[in-house]
């Protein structure tokens, strides 16, 4: 009784509990995410899923520990990748559905189709700004040597049938730069192993990670530009967003692959490119800006010109 009595967790937290909604919610997602991960039917259930990205999002925010919340990211990888499997040798929206498991996708009302952009977007953006622990992001993909759930939704999209789709709303860029993304993550984390190594010429890079950078380079531009010219002059926002996370990830190519210096021209060319996307055509504490958060931060790092 006495160990009962003193113990935080069942006398602390009720009563905190009560008086904070935060914390009641955390409480009765952590009662409810245990019960479905210890019952095998719902372990890669669709509501597993939501509450280890609530989860996730929460530790994200309040917690001092990252490491928490890229665990949050792994386990949920680990459910998106379960459903990739079951999905595979099935037809896009003809795997059948069930209140269980995560569904095949694609119906932009599936709940599923909402938490699988949700998870690549937290998942692959937030590999690129990291400066440390990237190999914590990105899990399931390294250990699978393919993209998995990037590959499986963004990069078979058929825009004849979907062309709503090509720009996404809920993310803000064309879905087909996501695989140009996570290479870039992979490339990243290849020329920092390359300059991690004792007596290296910091100027002087292999050439396959230079082709392979510029190769990236030009596919980004490429697929960014045939996009364009298929978008109509009214979706303005959807362009504006679209060319943030392109000239994020060229930011990140230039400076942290191919080691451009951050006063060239080159690099400031693309931080005010961004600079003037943001200022004019971004509205202040809109969605909009909620959504490129990410690229806020990126340029804000690398702006010389006040």
């Amino acid at each position: 009784m006495r160990q009962s009595t003193h113990n935080p967790f069942k006398v602390l937290l009720p009563k905190m509990a009560m008086d904070s909604p935060g914390v009641l919610t955390a409480i009765l997602s952590c009662i409810l995410l245990l019960q479905q991960l210890e019952d095998t039917s719902e372990a890669t259930s669709v509501g597993t899923l939501a509450i280890i990205m609530l989860l996730r999002s929460y530790e994200e925010v309040y917690s001092e520990d990252f490491d928490k919340h890229r665990t949050h990211t792994y386990d949920a990888g680990q459910i998106v990748l379960t459903t990739c499997l079951q999905c595979a040798g099935h037809e896009a929206g003809s795997c059948p559905a069930s209140d269980a498991s995560a569904s095949c996708l694609p119906e932009k009302s599936n709940i599923a189709y909402f938490l699988m952009r949700w998870y690549t977007y937290v998942n692959v953006i937030g590999a690129l700004p990291s400066t440390k622990c990237r190999e914590q992001y990105l899990r399931a993909y390294r250990s699978h040597g393919n993209h998995s759930a990037v590959d499986w939704w963004a990069g078979d999209i058929d825009l004849a049938t979907h062309p709503q789709r090509e720009i996404d709303y809920l993310l803000g860029f064309y879905m087909r730069m996501f695989p140009h993304l996570v290479d870039l993550a992979f490339l990243l984390d290849e020329a920092e192993a390359y300059l991690r190594n004792p007596g290296i010429d910091r100027f002087c890079l292999p050439q396959h990670i230079v082709v392979v950078a510029l190769e990236l380079k030009e596919r980004l531009i490429r697929d960014n530009e045939a996009a364009e010219a298929r978008r109509l002059l009214l979706d303005n926002t959807l362009r504006c967003t679209n060319k943030l996370f392109l000239c994020m990830g060229l930011l990140k190519l230039y400076q942290c692959v191919l080691l451009v210096p951050r006063g060239l021209p080159l690099v400031q060319g693309l931080v005010t490119q961004m600079a003037h996307i943001l200022r004019d055509f971004i509205e202040p504490g809109s969605p909009v800006e909620i959504c490129t958060i990410c690229c806020n931060f990126c340029c804000g790092c690398d702006v010389e010109d006040a």
